[in-house]
């Protein structure tokens, strides 16, 4: 079905480096553009530089058994540091663990006043072959905040490990996360705030729309029958 879908869309987007890859075949024309963030949103999340170590760390979105990566969280919160998690939990148990304070859903504009609290935020997910082909729409959100971000590396964070820490296993997540006030520095926070500056959703629609008005022109001119076929 996937491939039938490929071959009759005139236009075709993914937002994961990985997944581009693995339909080059079928769509060599495959359009790459990650997720953005509201960023003037996301911004007001940022208290400053963290100096001192961090403690509290935060989740949010929807942990379920198939991305969350329960087991490396039980690891972390049984290194002594407390994980808060905002949103949906498929365990109701998990919440019950010392060190995990779930805090539940709350509305996307609210996140920001509850990310204030954080020391640093996690991306937790385990890496298998469904989410390799995963770019987490948190991401910019998070880097937005100005605050450290640790994360397993999933392939599409890759590219991202000047602005987001990599922590391969728990013991290496663990380890991060224990020297990330000697690690972080103001121009690091700096950057990263930048960077989710360059990936707002207002850049993500103006590279989306001049791809498409180009691909139109590709296609054929206004009126055309060929340029009002499937979207995908």
């Amino acid at each position: 079905t996937e491939r039938q879908l490929l071959g009759v869309a005139d236009v075709a987007t993914v937002d994961s480096g990985f997944l581009k890859e693995k339909h080059h075949d079928t769509r060599p024309d495959m359009i790459h553009i990650e997720g953005g963030v509201d960023f003037e949103l996301f911004r007001r999340a940022d208290t400053g530089h963290l100096q001192a170590p961090a403690r509290v760390l935060y989740y949010f979105g929807r942990a379920y058994e198939r991305v969350f990566d329960f087991d490396l969280v039980r690891e972390v919160v049984g290194a002594g540091f407390t994980v808060r998690m905002l949103g949906t939990l498929s365990e109701p148990s998990f919440a019950r663990i010392p060190g995990v304070e779930f805090l539940g859903e709350v509305p996307h504009k609210a996140l920001p006043d509850h990310l204030r609290e954080a020391d640093a935020l996690i991306i937790p997910y385990k890496i298998t072959p469904f989410t390799q082909g995963t770019f987490p729409a948190k991401t910019y959100e998070s880097l937005a905040t100005g605050k450290p971000v640790v994360a397993t590396p999933l392939p599409d964070l890759r590219p991202l490990d000047e602005h987001v820490y990599l922590g391969d296993g728990a013991k290496e997540f663990v380890e991060i996360l224990r020297r990330l006030h000697e690690s972080e520095t103001p121009e690091r926070r700096r950057t990263r705030i930048e960077l989710a500056r360059r990936n707002s959703w207002e850049a993500r629609f103006a590279k989306f729309e001049e791809i498409l008005w180009a691909r139109l022109g590709e296609i054929g001119p206004a009126g055309n029958p060929t340029a009002s076929r499937t979207w995908s």
